[in-house]
């Protein structure tokens, strides 16, 4: 039986506000307690004579006049606990996160290293094993948190090229110690030795073959295999020193791999590859099909492409619920055009950027862990069904986890790939830490909060990853935003303004775009959205009390989304769009369980499309608006 949402959250109204007070103050007071208790014979610091000191009352005096002040100036944030903020990937999170994060954040662990954080690094690790679990990883996976999906991506980028370049590594190596043969699996499956293998060979050695490479070697009793692993590994000379090392050995050059990304991508991929010296160049950008996922077949034709060309692919990144549309890249069938292309001689790793839609599979898990079907089964079932033949997923916590910020992760189906991100340092990690509770040495972050850790750590408690748990908050979600994509759709207003639904949600986001009865240019339908909008997003001048919903909005790039706005879009509409210039597109994202409540009242959707309609009427006269022509002054 799914678990009551009103005993979850806080409420729209704080209705559960004495609950969490309780909560609270008991972690309060069971930490005070611990305090008292350690070492009691030292006696207490603040005597009650300060407390009666001038000073001691100016200093709380002046604290409290300045939380006042905070306090007042947060009253104009996002009031994200509301049905009526449809706008940003975030929503109001659950109770037991804000106590667990209150209870943990008092003892402000820094989970860098279990010696500095010993118990909340064992609940981080304890929920990238949940994580694992709920995609459906082994249990040879290993995840941790990250503050956010962009950092999660990067280490999985980072990691991820390690292992492409390792293979050649190891091919200098062995070249350099005049090694015995090395048996190596090449991407058709062929076995043959690493001393055999052509550069195109060693940029396409299939990842688990590598990770067992990797074990053959360091097992070597040769001290000095090791040692030019390490010398020879591109963390050590650098994408420009490795190449150069490699033309030197082999005399051939070796091809620079590209990233292949879809149209759908979100930013952080490009900061990415910045950030690892690959250059944005590398980048190649899958198309879309109609529904603004990868296209399967045009993904084939790349890899022939690529194929024929002899440029190595560094990773495939699919989307599990993209920002601009939450949609979920099908990706079942791109493992089975990367499986054909292993017979033509590439391979590469898997990634899934899951930071939206990774919890999303709870919809799909029964209370023991197994894969479930339900009625709100769509095309997207096979994705989320496929994710244990990725190698790598980013989720958010902070997302679907209803978890406070900052809480990504990432998770990796063999741990053995996070000794490719291995870093020490000698004044937090110590000769015979186990490898299992350290945290630091494998990530790119260092100082971390223990609290968020904990935070996530007590929402899997209180809510399963399964269709009881998450799995049923998710999902009345997503119908809710099926219910307003229809709602949309099916409204006129009385001026014959339409709303048009760009997407069919596979998650709980609808991308619409609003449409005047006459539009003459893609720039004034433009103007006309970018109004609308300003009339439903915070801005500084203006109460946040004022407004009746508020909205976010993205832009839409016209070529890369050709194919799904050319089938939604009137063709009067569609001819006028300029393939060079963004469209602005309205963005509602529902995560707010209660939504359904105000729609099952019958106040959510009459209110929204009211709301709509005037504020597209005065819009629309705002952009029609003929400039006034002031009159010439008198002369004399």
């Amino acid at each position: 039986m799914a678990l009551p949402f009103q005993a979850l959250f806080l409420g729209p109204a704080g209705e559960n506000a004495q609950i969490v007070e309780d909560f609270i103050l008991e972690a309060l007071r069971d930490h005070v307690f611990w305090r008292r208790n350690f070492h009691p014979e030292d006696g207490p610091f603040i005597r009650e004579s300060d407390k009666r000191s001038e000073a001691y009352d100016a200093t709380l005096m002046r604290l409290r006049q300045e939380l006042y002040y905070l306090l007042s100036r947060l009253k104009q944030g996002a009031p994200l606990f509301s049905p009526r903020y449809i706008a940003h990937m975030t929503s109001d999170v659950l109770i037991s996160s804000l106590v667990g994060y209150f209870a943990a954040m008092l003892y402000n662990p820094n989970n860098i290293s279990e010696e500095a954080a010993p118990v909340t690094t064992e609940l981080e690790l304890e929920v990238g094993m949940q994580l694992a679990r709920l995609v459906g990883y082994g249990p040879q996976a290993w995840g941790h948190l990250t503050s956010g999906g962009s950092v999660a991506n990067l280490e999985a980028l980072w990691a991820v090229r390690g292992i492409k370049f390792f293979s050649p590594a190891a091919a200098m190596v062995a070249r350099e110690l005049d090694l015995p043969e090395i048996p190596l699996q090449r991407a058709d499956g062929q076995i043959t030795t690493l001393q055999a293998m052509t550069p195109w060979e060693l940029m396409n050695v299939p990842l688990d073959a590598a990770l067992q490479l990797r074990d053959t070697l360091l097992r070597m009793p040769d001290p000095r295999v090791r040692r030019r692993l390490d010398a020879c590994s591109l963390a050590s000379r650098g994408m420009l020193g490795f190449y150069r090392a490699f033309e030197a050995a082999f005399g051939e050059k070796l091809a620079e791999p590209v990233l292949l990304v879809p149209a759908t991508k979100h930013y952080s991929w490009v900061k990415i590859v910045d950030l690892l010296g690959s250059g944005r160049e590398q980048i190649v950008e899958l198309p879309l099909d109609e529904h603004y996922r990868i296209d399967p077949q045009a993904f084939r034709g790349v890899l022939d492409d690529l194929n024929e060309s002899q440029i190595p692919v560094l990773s495939l990144v699919a989307v599990l619920g993209s920002t601009e549309t939450g949609t979920v890249d099908e990706i079942h069938r791109l493992l089975e055009v990367k499986n054909d292309a292993k017979l033509k001689g590439i391979d590469f790793y898997c990634h899934v950027d899951g930071a939206y839609g990774g919890y999303a599979t709870a919809r799909f898990r029964d209370p023991q862990g197994q894969w479930v079907k339900g009625p709100y089964d769509r095309a997207s079932a096979a994705s989320f069904e496929a994710l244990p033949e990725t190698d790598s997923i980013t989720i958010d916590p902070h997302k679907l986890g209803y978890s406070p910020y900052p809480a990504g992760a990432i998770v990796f189906r063999d741990q053995r790939i996070r000794e490719f991100l291995n870093v020490e340092a000698p004044y937090v990690f110590h000769d015979g830490d186990d490898a299992h509770t350290t945290i630091g040495k494998y990530i790119v972050e260092g100082s971390k909060p223990g609290a968020a850790a904990a935070a996530v750590w007590i929402n899997h408690r209180v809510l399963p990853l399964d269709v009881t748990g998450y799995g049923a908050l998710i999902s009345n979600t997503i119908s809710c935003a099926r219910m307003l994509r229809d709602a949309l759709a099916s409204h006129r207003s009385p001026e014959g303004m339409r709303l048009l639904p760009l997407n069919d949600p596979d998650l709980n986001l609808v991308t619409f775009i609003a449409l005047p009865p006459r539009i003459e240019s893609h720039e004034e339908l433009n103007r006309f959205n970018e109004e609308l909008y300003r009339r439903f997003a915070i801005q500084p001048n203006r109460r946040v009390f004022s407004y009746e919903f508020l909205l976010s909005k993205t832009a839409f790039d016209v070529k890369k989304y050709a194919r799904g706005l050319h089938a939604r879009l009137d063709p009067a509409v569609w001819s006028m769009l300029d393939e060079g210039r963004p469209l602005t597109v309205l963005r509602s994202t529902i995560m707010n369980p209660f939504t359904k409540d105000m729609i099952e009242g019958g106040t959510f959707f009459s209110e929204l499309l009211d709301a709509l309609d005037r504020e597209m009427r005065d819009a629309y006269a705002l952009v029609t608006e003929k400039p006034r022509i002031s009159p010439a002054p008198a002369g004399g």
